[in-house]
């Protein structure tokens, strides 16, 4: 009787500890998560806006500017990965530059220069995510 009141509470404290151990784990830095969650978020406002025929400049390029900012972001959030991550950084941002500066007069104008932006995306999570 001794030995299985023992082996219970053996095992109700390995079970809080590793509750614990998890919990802290999943505390770490939210921050990478969060930048990635803002920038579907934006990407997906574009996609709906494109959707609903909202194609004017008005009513892209503030989202495609909010993209810039998240995606200024990424290179100090993400530290400690190579040239090649930064690269790919750069290559967001650009595509997003160039959309926003140049921008489309009708919906599907807008097509190709947000697949680009897309793409980027894309490419960064393909070789690093």
């Amino acid at each position: 009787m001794r030995h299985v009141l023992l082996l219970l509470i053996g095992i109700v404290i390995g079970t809080l500890g590793a509750i614990s151990l998890n919990n802290a784990i999943s505390q770490r830095n939210p921050v990478p998560r969060a930048v990635m969650v803002m920038m579907a978020y934006h990407q997906g406002q574009l996609q709906q806006s494109i959707r609903r025929g909202r194609c004017s400049a008005e009513a892209v390029v503030p989202e495609l500017e909010l993209m810039d900012s998240v995606a200024l972001s990424i290179p100090p959030v993400f530290q400690g990965f190579d040239q090649g991550f930064a690269q790919a950084t750069l290559r967001l941002q650009q595509a997003i530059r160039q959309a926003a500066t140049h921008p489309a007069a009708s919906c599907q104008a807008w097509q190709a220069p947000l697949a680009a932006v897309k793409e980027a995306c894309d490419a960064c999570h393909r070789q690093y995510r």
